[in-house]
């Protein structure tokens, strides 16, 4: 068996499960935090925005500030530990209290931000560009599986147990991430330290890929921190509905990669423009929903975009970096995720209380629209393969 085959055959064998079941897990703390903390806990919805932001950007920190800072030795050894230390965070949350629940949510966030890079690094290590590429769809059509299957599981089981011992349940899933996580390929030690490094940030590559991410994840974390709520507070759905909703959502993205995956794309501009086009449809029927059917339409609708533009943004990366930076790219690209998933919760859960949640979905809208537009000046560097 040539080197490359046994590679992938790696990568499919242990990337693939590890992703998938560290992704269904922080699903649960994306979407069932802020549920806690609003239904449970009693917070108001700045304080649930806070709270989402803060997971976030202790992501951000994880990611941007450590990973990037480390050799892949170090980096080896900081993901091996930090599988364990997001174990242990599920359990705690299952007794967590008002004040222990902000402590709980840094230290995850942290863990999951020297988690998630390493792995998209690892995909992304194959030499055969069709089959990194390959590899790299099936990669996010394991996120996408993750995330319906998670949402699914956690509805289901809300019928038989609280909210609070659901954390308790999902904890077999890091478990499995723990046990899976000293086989993930680490890339040779390239020598490269320092996360803003010059290079990467003037790459044409690397702006494109961070541009086409930001066209969807804004309306991505306002839908996680506050789209159950809308759904609950406009349509009055019960918690495991709002959970049924999510698994509609990431259907649709499921659907997506998996054709990817199937056919890979060549051109990165048509699939970006209609990423675009979708997410502002989407939106426009959340924004003048009448009822719950409206409501998940748009979200079927919404789920598309979710599932082209992070496959797009990680090829673009994989085109137009030098592998010797690749690790530091996908850091700060997984970094400038968690900003944006720690600004907009906040901003919007300030918003909410002004304008409302209904008008920040009109928001939106005009804001995908120019951020399209900024992405078409720089997908021209990697649209096509060299």
């Amino acid at each position: 068996m040539k080197k490359e085959n046994f590679t992938f055959i790696q990568g499919l064998l242990i990337i693939l499960p590890i992703t998938f079941v560290i992704r269904a897990s922080s699903n649960v703390l994306s979407t069932s935090l802020p549920l806690l903390a609003k239904y449970q806990m009693l917070f108001p919805e700045s304080l649930v925005g806070l709270l989402s932001g803060l997971l976030s950007f202790s992501t951000f920190l994880g990611s941007g500030l450590l990973n990037t800072r480390l050799t892949s030795k170090e980096r080896r050894r900081a993901f091996m530990v930090s599988n364990l230390l997001y174990l242990v965070c599920f359990p705690l949350l299952y007794i967590s209290s008002p004040s222990s629940i902000w402590f709980l949510s840094v230290l995850s966030g942290a863990s999951l931000g020297m988690i998630m890079p390493n792995l998209i690094t690892s995909a992304g290590l194959l030499e055969d560009r069709k089959a990194r590429e390959r590899l790299l769809s099936l990669y996010a059509l394991a996120l996408s599986l993750s995330l319906v299957f998670g949402p699914l599981l956690e509805s289901w089981l809300l019928d038989f147990v609280s909210l609070r011992e659901v954390f308790l349940w999902f904890s077999i899933f890091p478990c499995v991430g723990l046990i899976v996580s000293p086989f993930v390929k680490f890339p040779e030690d390239e020598g490269v330290r320092g996360g803003l490094n010059k290079e990467i940030l003037r790459n044409p590559g690397f702006i494109a890929s961070l541009l086409n991410i930001a066209t969807y994840d804004v309306v991505f974390a306002f839908l996680l921190a506050f789209g159950g709520i809308f759904a609950r507070e406009t349509f009055h759905v019960s918690v495991a509905d709002i959970e049924a909703l999510f698994s509609l959502f990431f259907f649709s993205s499921l659907l997506a990669r998996a054709l990817m995956s199937v056919r890979p794309v060549t051109r990165l501009w048509p699939t970006v423009l209609t990423s675009v086009v979708l997410t502002c449809l989407g939106l426009s029927l959340m924004l003048f929903s009448n009822n719950l059917l409206e409501y998940a339409l748009g979200l079927l609708i919404l789920g598309v975009p979710h599932g082209t533009t992070l496959p797009i943004s990680t090829i673009a990366i994989v085109r137009g970096v030098p592998v010797k930076y690749r690790n530091s790219a996908n850091s700060l690209f997984y970094a400038f995720v968690m900003l944006n998933g720690t600004a907009t919760p906040i901003v919007a859960g300030y918003l909410a209380g002004i304008v409302g949640l209904r008008a920040e979905i009109g928001l939106m809208i005009p804001l995908t629209i120019l951020l399209g537009v900024l992405v078409q000046r720089y997908v021209k560097y990697v649209n096509e393969p060299k």
